[in-house]
């Protein structure tokens, strides 16, 4: 009785609770929510397990850091007791580079003996202090590489012009 009231005062029929369009939208706005919701715990999921790799890598990181710093710290403490033993010792030490018989320091007391400064013995060659010359030099620092001698024999010319023997070895 109130449509037909309605339909005759008024000539309109009322329409359904629900446009027909509607539900295709709620289904595929659904569908949208579901796959976004699927790629967001997808998403979280791969997120975690990045940040968990990355815990454990930042962990060994953490640790080669402190085994470096011990590290440093026992190169300081070498290098400190390099620097008592070479610096303040007072038998003659000469560095020598074997590939090319080049000196590559000397201690105080090898500067005095030698009657050169430091910076005079480091660009020198051994050869050029040696009596025997580059070629015997040469081939006694092979067998110096060769771990064959420990100990050698030589003659050695000072600034002065001096001759003295030295006897050398091989740490």
């Amino acid at each position: 009785p109130y449509y037909l009231l309605l339909d005759k005062w008024l000539g309109e029929k009322p329409q359904g609770a629900l446009p027909t369009w509607l539900i295709p939208l709620v289904v595929s706005l659904s569908g949208a929510l579901l796959l976004l919701g699927t790629i967001t715990f997808w998403t979280k999921r791969l997120v975690r397990i990045k940040t968990l790799e990355l815990a454990e890598k930042n962990t060994l990181l953490e640790r080669e850091l402190e085994e470096r710093a011990l590290i440093e710290q026992k190169l300081i403490e070498s290098k400190e007791q390099y620097r008592i033993f070479f610096e303040d010792s007072h038998s003659i030490m000469l560095l020598i580079d074997p590939n090319d018989a080049s000196i590559v320091d000397a201690n105080p007391a090898a500067c005095t003996f030698y009657k050169y400064s430091r910076e005079q013995l480091t660009s020198m060659k051994m050869w050029q202090i040696n009596r025997l010359g580059e070629a015997e030099v040469q081939k006694r620092l092979a067998k110096i590489k060769n771990q064959k001698q420990q100990q050698f024999e030589f003659t050695h010319t000072l600034a002065d012009g001096q001759e003295v023997p030295v006897e050398v070895y091989r740490t």
